[in-house]
């Protein structure tokens, strides 16, 4: 799946940009955190979006393994 995470939570309306550029700017500034976890912490993502994010991302890697075989 190419889109990042905080591509796809905008998408899908649970995350807006200023609130993706907020958890970048902590990763930029040295926080080692993945996204999801920042988010998480700063109350901006809810556990059901982050599951939504794996699913489709589970169902995107399961449609290019059989696109290759």
């Amino acid at each position: 799946m190419s889109e990042k995470i905080g591509e796809f939570l905008v998408r899908i309306g649970e995350l807006d940009t200023d609130r993706v550029h907020i958890i970048c700017s902590k990763q930029l500034s040295g926080d080692k955190r993945k996204f999801g976890e920042i988010g998480r912490e700063l109350g901006y993502i809810n556990r059901e979006a982050l599951h939504q994010y794996l699913e489709a991302k589970k169902a995107w890697k399961a449609r290019k393994k059989e696109n290759n075989v």
